[in-house]
């Protein structure tokens, strides 16, 4: 399964057809429905048939898919994570434009896992909120040029902090 440029109708048939067989879903299966689901849902476009056989899957085998969606969600932020990193943000050739389009296809995942009813761990979340302060002040440079992520999409930074997490002082 090539996860990211299979087309929906093409991985739901695949998945339909693995999980059929009763074999657990993979994180590659989650990554290949959970972005298109997920960017569904942030355009406002209506894939209710769609979501309905996921949530039938789901049903099925909750732990499966958890277990799928843990593995997929905690590779996806790691990967924003580490793109958040100061030192890689500072280089010349570091590439803001990925960075940004992976963080959202990350929140399509969540968007559509959040849909689905499937929880994401909270130190997930809080790891990809601390990378979203760092990544923030980037992306006031560089949102007029993308038609992806604004800074206004990420939360705001921690007035609390003056040095945001893992940025020397």
């Amino acid at each position: 399964m090539n996860d990211v440029d299979t087309p929906l109708p093409a991985a739901l048939a695949e998945v339909e057809a693995w999980v059929a067989r009763r074999r657990a879903p993979t994180r590659h299966h989650v990554r290949a429905l959970f972005i298109p689901l997920g960017e569904a849902l942030l355009e406002g476009r209506d894939e209710a048939e769609a979501f309905a056989r996921v949530a039938t899957w789901i049903g099925r085998d909750p732990e499966g898919w958890n277990e799928a969606l843990k593995g997929e969600l905690t590779m996806a932020a790691t990967e924003h994570v580490r793109s958040a990193d100061p030192r890689w943000i500072a280089n010349p050739k570091y590439d803001l434009a990925y960075a940004v389009e992976a963080r959202h296809r990350l929140e399509a995942r969540l968007t559509c896992a959040e849909h689905l009813g499937l929880e994401v761990a909270d130190d997930v979340l809080e790891s990809i909120a601390r990378a979203d302060t760092v990544l923030a002040p980037q992306l006031d440079v560089l949102a007029p040029q993308l038609d992806v992520l604004a800074p206004s999409d990420l939360p705001a930074p921690d007035t609390d902090e003056a040095t945001p997490p893992g940025r020397p002082e």
